[in-house]
C-alpha cells in the first residue's frame, strides 16, 4: 500500500500495482490498512517494552479503521470484500479472524483483539534462579515440565549438583 492508497502486489521478482476498479481498490486498500494495524497491535502486545498507552492507542486505531471500513464497505467477511483478499495470502486468516461469526457465517461481533489483550508479552529469558524451588518453578513455567539441564543452568551447576539441590523436589 503506497501513500496514495494504491495496493501493490509482489510475486517474488517484481512488484506491480493491483489492477482493480476504483471502488474495489478502495476496499482492498482499507483491508490492507486494517491488516497492518492488526499486525502492529499484535506486535505491540507481544513486546515486553510496550506500555499500556501504546497498546490502547493501537487498539483504538484498529477499532477506528475497522468501523470506518464497515460504514463504507460492509463487513470484512461480506462476499464483495472477501473475494478481493485471497485465502492464499498469509494474512487472509488474520483479517478473517477479526470478525466472530455464527454457524450461518453471519458476523455477531468483533473479535477480542479489538477490546482486550490477546497476546502475552514475550518474557525475557531467565538467567539465574535464587533457589532450587524457584528453578523448578521456572522450568515448569518456561519449559512445560521438569528440565534438569535447564534447572542446572539456572542454578549455575551441573545436573548432579542440581539434583542434589532439588532434593525431595526432584
Amino acid at each position: 500500500l503506497d501513500e496514495g492508497g494504491r495496493v501493490w502486489f509482489g510475486n517474488g521478482s517484481t512488484v506491480e500495482p493491483v489492477p482493480l476498479p476504483r471502488r474495489d481498490a478502495d476496499r482492498l486498500a482499507g483491508m490492507v490498512r486494517i491488516r497492518d494495524l492488526a499486525r502492529a497491535l499484535l506486535a505491540l502486545e507481544a513486546s515486553p517494552s510496550a506500555d499500556e498507552r501504546q497498546v490502547e492507542s493501537a487498539m483504538g486505531a484498529l477499532n477506528d479503521a475497522y468501523d470506518r471500513f464497515v460504514i463504507l464497505h460492509g463487513r470484512l467477511s461480506d462476499k464483495r470484500n472477501a473475494k478481493l483478499y485471497s485465502p492464499s495470502e498469509a494474512s487472509y486468516y488474520l483479517l478473517a479472524g477479526l470478525e466472530v461469526t455464527d454457524a450461518k457465517g453471519e458476523v455477531v461481533s468483533k473479535a477480542d483483539v479489538f477490546t482486550r489483550l490477546v497476546v502475552a508479552a514475550e518474557r525475557p529469558p531467565l538467567e539465574r534462579a535464587e533457589s532450587a524451588a524457584d528453578a523448578l518453578a521456572y522450568s515448569i513455567d518456561r519449559k512445560g515440565g521438569f528440565d534438569l539441564s535447564y534447572i542446572a543452568g539456572l542454578l549455575g551447576t551441573d545436573e548432579a549438583g542440581a539434583l542434589e539441590e532439588l532434593g525431595d523436589l526432584a
